[in-house]
């Protein structure tokens, strides 16, 4: 007879799966049914002590973690700080090109170190608002208009202060003063180095510039705020025609010489000038000639400190230029075949102005690179009547406008941006090249023949005394076209620019000459006057 035990019921909608029981009891710690006596899996009973009879153990909820929402966009002195740290990896960037791709000294990095904590030396104070980091970077521009004359006061707002006792007022750097800076390096180590070899390295994407902003890590552009975000963005579309970092050059000497009276040397002009003559494919004769106009005219190549009032001509290296071209416009114009007659003991060849454009034309084409476009403006027909690279350059700029990597949006996850690829720069003229197309010309269009004897004085006469000055662009003929855009292209400037550059230069020498032939004529004067007064005298 089998042993009374307690029988348990199965709870509703339970039973023994093999006989069909709903009465189960308990025997050495382990279930069986009441009817077969099956064991019942999934059920042990432990042997509770005294201490813990009635318990059956504690149920512990697992706590939810409380997400620290850290805030990502900083603002204030944070946001400033970042900004400059972008500024001096992009800095870091590009002085590591200069030296491992261009071959500068190594000496440069410690140089433009230096400068580089001179300008930020400024930047401890705390900002108080997000609207004083706003104002820093659209108070001061890049987009600074090179062909306007400046009013006795501007050299003041053009020299920053650059005191920490500004607090909210102190100007930060922009992206194209770190351009300025490795210029200032270079001028500091005398390495002949043009403004026009940064802007079309940075036009072209060789140094890094206009796309700063995607090789910045991620986390660094996911805490700068808008205003910084923006100009960093707008670099990709920088030009460089509008003398822009010649304005930076010049901004950040006059502010190095205001806040810690600093001197900057002045433009290695042999070198410099012989870059322009060798690519430009001009006489060699150019170059004494060129040297002889700062001397005869009080024009230096230094930047103007002592200047109240600041022209276009007063940038050292747009004055270089101007002299080059107003010294080859002079001497061998375009609409004459023969040269200008200069002295008797030295003599210049003929220049053939259309063997020297069909010579640079290609020069200046494979040189062209066509520029970022703003499409933001754009409209639904524009978008859909674009072709494919088209199509792929707008998405490319749209995208970089709306950088925003959301954590939070699953769907994100599954769907990642791809970065779009950076265009490749173009491949510089190698110096070979260069050279071949130098001994082409020399051999093409400069000729030194024999002076034409048959020629009347007359008409010697008039063609000394001729001279062609050009006001607009319309008014060159093509070869003077092609000269000036490829002499603007070496520049970083405008054709436009380059032509105002070249006019104020022309009047200065007008106003030397006149102030040259009234201190001759009150020489003359002086001296029938003391020869009138001698003979006097002897009659006496």
């Amino acid at each position: 007879m089998a042993p009374d035990r307690e029988l348990h019921k199965f709870p509703k909608g339970e039973r023994c799966e093999f006989c069909g029981s709903r009465k189960w009891y308990l025997e050495n710690g382990l279930r069986y049914c009441a009817k077969e006596g099956h064991q019942l899996q999934g059920y042990v009973e432990f042997d509770l002590g005294d201490e813990d009879f009635g318990q059956k153990g504690k149920v512990s909820r697992k706590e939810k973690q409380i997400k620290e929402r850290v805030k990502r966009v900083l603002t204030g002195q944070p946001a400033r700080d970042l900004y400059l740290e972008c500024l001096q990896l992009v800095l870091r960037e590009q002085i590591s090109w200069l030296v491992t791709v261009k071959g500068h000294k190594p000496e440069l990095e410690t140089v433009v170190r230096d400068l580089w904590d001179l300008r930020t030396r400024g930047a401890g104070k705390p900002v108080e608002t997000d609207s004083a980091s706003e104002a820093e970077l659209s108070l001061f521009s890049s987009q600074i208009d090179l062909s306007q004359e400046d009013h006795p006061s501007s050299r003041f707002k053009r020299a920053q202060s650059w005191a920490p006792e500004d607090g909210n007022e102190w100007p930060a750097p922009r992206l194209i003063d770190t351009l300025g800076l490795c210029f200032l390096g270079c001028m500091l180590l005398r390495i002949p180095t043009r403004i026009g070899d940064f802007s079309r390295w940075a036009r072209a994407g060789n140094i890094l510039y206009t796309q700063a902003y995607r090789q910045l890590p991620q986390e660094m552009r996911d805490r700068l705020p808008t205003w910084y975000t923006a100009v960093l963005k707008s670099a990709r579309l920088a030009k460089f025609d509008n003398g822009e970092l010649h304005a930076s050059v010049l901004n950040l000497a006059l502010s190095y010489h205001l806040n810690y009276s600093l001197i900057f040397p002045p433009v290695n002009d042999v070198l410099v000038t012989l870059q322009y003559v060798r690519e430009l494919g001009l006489p060699v004769e150019t170059i004494s000639i060129a040297r002889r106009i700062p001397l005869i005219t009080n024009l230096s190549y230094e930047f103007p400190l002592g200047k109240h009032r600041l022209r276009l001509i007063h940038q050292p290296e747009v004055l270089l230029v101007a002299v080059l071209v107003l010294t080859t416009t002079h001497n061998f114009p375009f609409e004459d075949s023969g040269p200008a007659q200069v002295e008797s003991h030295f003599r210049l060849p003929s220049f053939n102005w259309r063997e020297w454009q069909a010579a640079m034309e290609p020069v200046l084409a494979s040189e062209s690179v066509s520029p970022a476009v703003d499409y933001l403006d754009v409209t639904a027909s524009q978008i859909t009547a674009m072709g494919p690279a088209e199509l792929d350059e707008y998405l490319a700029q749209l995208s970089l406008q709306t950088d925003a990597h959301s954590e939070d949006s699953m769907l994100a996850k599954y769907f990642p941006v791809e970065e779009p690829p950076p265009r490749q720069p173009p491949s510089e003229t190698p110096e070979d090249e260069t050279t071949r197309r130098l001994c082409v010309l020399q051999d093409q269009a400069m000729s030194f023949g024999a002076p034409a004897e048959h020629s009347s004085k007359g008409d010697r006469a008039r063609r000394e005394g001729r001279y062609y000055s050009y006001r607009s662009e319309a008014d060159l003929p093509p070869a003077g076209d092609v000269f000036f855009r490829l002499a603007a292209r070496l520049a970083g400037l405008s054709v436009p620019t380059l032509l105002r550059a070249v006019n104020m230069l022309e009047q200065h020498i007008m106003i030397w000459q006149i102030g040259q032939r009234k201190e001759a004529n009150e020489r003359r004067e002086r001296s029938h006057v003391n020869s009138d007064l001698d003979e006097y005298q002897l009659g006496e």
